[in-house]
């Protein structure tokens, strides 16, 4: 999955970005009890609420999403919250019922809402076939084996094939079982990954079936 860095700069600001920004495309919210959870396109104006999804993870399951990095710096949590819309897009899903937090999900909690998860794919690291985008998915502890998960990824496979993606791609921790089995159940293969020991290559072919899910 990618792996931000300190030294990833930050995406310009450029037209389409803009244009992201002012649309704020939200889909339809999902319902879990009395919580109303919608996925919508990350923005910088962002950079709290992922700050807070991030500060409220274990060190295991931070160790999980970033393979290593104790800890996002406020510089790289800003720069991942800069997308442009094409190469790269990234979502939030965001309990907006209340700023509280009164089942004590650990999420981040910050005035306009909750952040309860996130999900981006890239397109066009070094060495990568074309059409292929890597993914990333992060789901807050006490949200997970809820369907949350399953919602947010399937929604991901189905923009990145209306984009024109053909593969998604992530690496995946072999002792993250959960990912392990919320990837499998969605339709992607897992193999020893090529370069780089105690990690798995997950996969998935994206089908005109997939894009057109999202277009329904």
């Amino acid at each position: 999955m990618p792996r931000p860095t300190p030294e990833t700069p930050a995406v310009p600001a450029t037209a389409a970005t803009a244009t992201t920004v002012a649309t704020r495309q939200v889909r339809p919210g999902w319902w879990h009890r009395a919580h109303r959870l919608t996925l919508r396109g990350l923005q910088p104006p962002d950079a709290p609420l992922l700050q807070g999804l991030y500060e409220g993870l274990s060190p295991l399951s931070r160790r999980q999403r970033f393979h290593g990095m104790l800890r996002p710096s406020a510089a790289t949590v800003r720069g991942l919250c800069r997308v442009d819309g094409q190469r790269q897009r990234a979502w939030l899903v965001v309990d907006e019922t209340e700023s509280a937090d009164p089942v004590g999900t650990g999420a981040g909690v910050v005035s306009g809402g909750r952040a309860l998860a996130e999900a981006r794919w890239v397109l066009g690291s070094c060495g990568l076939p074309d059409g292929t985008a890597e993914f990333a998915l992060l789901v807050a502890e006490a949200w997970r084996q809820r369907g949350l998960g399953r919602w947010v990824l399937k929604a991901l496979v189905q923009d990145a094939a209306a984009q024109g993606m053909v593969w998604l791609q992530g690496d995946v921790l072999e002792d993250n079982l959960g990912m392990r089995q919320l990837l499998r159940g969605c339709g992607f293969a897992l193999c020893p990954h090529p370069h780089e020991a105690g990690l798995l290559l997950a996969q998935r072919r994206l089908t005109v079936a997939d894009a057109a899910e999202r277009a329904a």
